[in-house]
Order: structure tokens, then sequence, then C-alpha cells
């Protein structure tokens, strides 16, 4: 009698996210953009995906991977040209919940809720930079998918906690214990002792005498690119302002159905 030699499946939920084994690891986010992805030529068609260039630490020098995971099919996505943004072409208005890239954000998002804002604009280049704890989890099953018996069980690479911030010091996440990373509450001084509110209001204000007006759901990723090496001021004091109702109707501007534009 002789063993039937075990074949692979070409349906695409059965097959591995990653191209390699990490897990518990630190790592920087190094380049965070959206890309067509064949399974590492395994699939008869690509997918839309996130795609995250890793420099994983280690014990000698850090060592530079591609990892990613899969948000849906072409048919309803396809990456922008630049990679920042997932482009509509099909009927979903949103990336489904069931997808890898959908559960990777989301665990990001519950290691730092700074992120709930920096992602609403759906560019994927606000996560470059950021220094992140990774564990492997057990892949989710999804109704009405067939489990392939395997000797591994399926993970999926997760954010397990958020060591460090676009631009800030990468050992200040050092020794850093596990939690839910929602940061320590602000002042109006700050974290670094500057007057959050009055550098906060001059930047808006910059930026209506700029442009003329300023939709409210851009204010975070605006903030964060213009602070986040900012020495003076800690650019999640910044975010967490912007994000205030009560500082989006200040009286140095009007709201008007969200959009900011001088009084």
């Amino acid at each position: 009698m002789t063993d039937k030699q075990q074949h692979a499946s070409l349906n695409p939920d059965d097959f591995m996210e990653g191209g390699g084994l990490y897990d518990d690891v630190d790592a920087t986010i190094v380049k965070s953009r959206f890309a067509e992805w064949d399974y590492n030529g395994k699939a008869p068609q690509a997918v839309p995906a996130l795609q995250f260039t890793l420099e994983i630490e280690g014990d000698d020098a850090p060592e530079t991977v591609v990892e990613h995971w899969s948000a849906g099919s072409m048919q309803n996505w396809i990456p922008s040209k630049d990679g920042k943004y997932l482009l509509q072409v099909g009927t979903d208005e949103q990336i489904r919940k069931s997808t890898n890239a959908y559960i990777l954000l989301q665990s990001l998002k519950n290691a730092e809720q700074a992120f709930a804002k920096l992602l609403s604009e759906g560019d994927a280049s606000v996560i470059d930079g950021t220094r992140v704890h990774l564990k492997r989890e057990p892949a989710p099953k999804r109704a009405g998918i067939q489990q392939n018996d395997s000797k591994y069980p399926k993970t999926i690479l997760l954010v397990q906690d958020v060591l460090s911030m676009p631009g800030e010091d990468k050992d200040k996440g050092k020794g850093k214990g596990k939690g839910k990373g929602k940061g320590k509450d602000s002042t109006d001084t700050g974290t670094t002792g500057v007057d959050v509110k009055d550098v906060t209001e001059s930047f808006v204000l910059e930026l209506l005498a700029e442009k003329g007006e300023v939709q409210i759901k851009t204010l975070p990723p605006l903030a964060l690119n213009h602070f986040r090496n900012n020495d003076e001021v800690n650019y999640k004091d910044v975010v967490k302002l912007v994000c205030d109702p009560d500082f989006q109707n200040n009286p140095l501007w009007t709201n008007e159905g969200g959009v900011l534009k001088l009084g």
C-alpha cells in the first residue's frame, strides 16, 4: 500500500500569509503600502494586500523581510499607483472584516488608539516608521471555508504592542510591558511642557491660511506628518487635541459640517 502524496490547495483562503515563520519579535515597519500579491507565486490570480517591509530585530544585524495580509478581491479593490491607498472598483464600499488586512489593522489600532484616527483616511503610509512587537495568533475560522488538514495550524502575524510611533525615539519602547497601548493622557502643557493648545491652534490657522478650508477628518494625519519629528511637542498630544470636538469648534475658525474655515 502506497501513501497518497499530499497536494496543495488552490483556494487562497488555505494559503499561508507570510513568507517566513517569524513570531514573537520586535520589528520596525519601514514601509507600509498596498500591493498586488499572488501568495509568492502559489495563487492563480493576485489579490490586493497590505504589504509591510519589516526590519526584524535580533542579536545580529536587523533582517529585512516583506510580509503580506490579503485585503479581498481585485474585483473590488486595486492598489493605487503609489501603493498608499486601495481604490474601489467593485461594489464593496469598505474592506471586509473577514480579511487578514482588517484583522492586522484592528490589532494595530487596539495596540495604539492614535491609529483609529490616523487610518481613517485610508493612507497606509502613516504606519511607516512604527516600531511594534509582532506575534502569531491562530487565524480565524471562516464560515463556508473547509480548513486544510495540516501539521501546522494556520496563523496570522499580528501587532501585539506598539513600542514607538513614527518619529519617536526607538529606545523609548524597550522593556515596555504588554498592554493596550492607549498612551498617557495629555494636559494643556502636553508631555513636554509646551502649551499644546497654542501650538496646535497656530498649526490649524496656518493650514487654513494656506488652503482656505480643511476637512476635520484630515487633521490627524496632517498633524502627525507635521509634528512627528518635532522635539518641542509630542505629536500624540497634538493628534489627540485635533480629535477633540471642543477644539474643532474653536472660535478662531468656523466648523461647517466637518469643514474648518476662517471666520
